[in-house]
């Protein structure tokens, strides 16, 4: 699976950052990484970073599957100002991860808004690569930045950084592996080295981020501009066996914002099947990959066993068993780059005809 992770930041809130984002650091001294659910590029969520003049580290992380020497990232990014303190030149933008050492980065250059890339951090790594000056010029104007990095030593990797779908910067035969190894397992997005770029006034804004690895056959490549939706569910499918807390099953799984113990669905019985429809998708175009995210805790911490299940016509295709729940609720993600009746890409029209739910295993 070359799909591992997107975000649009439309359905959580602050307070639940770090169920999507277990790997990050949100707030340091009066500096803060937060969700803005209206200022996002389509008008609903983005992630938003306020510097508050401290410049210990703070960022959003998150670990993948050890994934082979390709890494592809995109991120939509917004400067409501582009203006820093004297002493400070320079802000990160993604940040790829060998444990706890930075293989390569991205960043902004404020000294004449160009875009580097480096083997290492985004402050004190090497500059192996620097686009022409002015790729970031506007405030409150939204641009979407790629990398895809091929990690290696020696002569052995590569690397193109895109803005707005045009190569900025871009070169072959050179060391982009700071941590001296050719694979990576997690990433980090906003400033995560020593210290933070100090934004004199405004924030800077992320929205509709992606994540994918060299190891399918499709979302191996430059995914462009994308645009993620989140789709609540709005009807009963055709399970309705989980116990709601009150109401109907569904509407106790419709939140916009995840609510916690607020209301829910719940079971005790192996083999019960609890099924949504949802929202139409309300676009034309390709399907990049489906996320269903399951928010579920184990009421007696006994370790239960679910499965996600999809029913697309009238089959039910239930996938691989998740365990280990715990008494907090965890967001278990379930990937699909292939719709599973299909096995080749979603088209919109199917998605907006299917229904995805979860099974109680065991």
């Amino acid at each position: 699976m070359a799909w591992l992770f997107g975000d649009s930041f439309d359905w959580y809130q602050t307070a639940d950052l770090m169920l999507r984002w277990p790997g990050s650091t949100l707030v340091t001294g009066a500096s803060n990484i937060s969700i803005d659910t209206v200022n996002g590029r389509n008008g609903t969520g983005a992630a938003k970073y306020t510097y508050g003049g401290n410049n210990s580290p703070i960022f959003l992380g998150k670990a993948v599957p050890a994934s082979g020497a390709t890494a592809i990232i995109g991120i939509a990014f917004n400067p409501t100002t582009l203006t820093m303190n004297a002493e400070d030149f320079r802000g990160g933008l993604i940040t790829v991860y060998w444990g706890a050492t930075a293989q390569c980065s991205v960043r902004y250059n404020k000294t004449d808004g160009s875009i580097s890339f480096l083997r290492g951090q985004p402050e004190g790594g090497t500059i192996v690569g620097t686009s022409a000056a002015g790729q970031i010029s506007a405030t409150n104007t939204w641009y979407y930045i790629e990398l895809k990095v091929v990690l290696g030593t020696g002569t052995a990797g590569s690397f193109d950084v895109h803005l707005n779908t045009a190569s900025i910067v871009s070169g072959s035969g050179v060391n982009t592996a700071g941590a001296a190894v050719t694979t990576w397992d997690s990433y980090r997005l906003f400033a995560n080295s020593a210290d933070l770029p100090n934004l004199s006034g405004g924030f800077w804004y992320i929205d509709d981020t992606y994540c994918c690895d060299g190891s399918s056959a499709i979302n191996n490549d430059f995914l462009g501009p994308i645009r993620g939706r989140a789709l609540l569910a709005d009807g009963a499918g055709t399970y309705t066996q989980f116990t709601p807390s009150a109401g109907a099953n569904y509407t106790c799984v419709d939140d916009p914002l995840f609510n916690g113990d607020t209301d829910y669905v719940a079971s005790s019985t192996p083999g019960q099947i609890d099924s949504y429809n949802f929202g139409a998708l309300g676009i034309t175009g390709s399907v990049k990959a489906v996320q269903l995210n399951l928010m579920v805790r184990s009421a007696a911490g006994a370790g239960e066993t679910i499965a996600p299940v999809v029913r697309v016509g009238s089959t039910d295709y239930v996938g691989a068993n998740i365990t280990a729940l715990s008494t907090g609720y965890t967001d278990k993600l379930v990937l699909y780059e292939n719709s599973p009746a299909t096995s080749v890409p979603w088209t919109v029209s199917e998605i907006d005809g299917a229904q995805f739910g979860l099974k109680l295993v065991s």
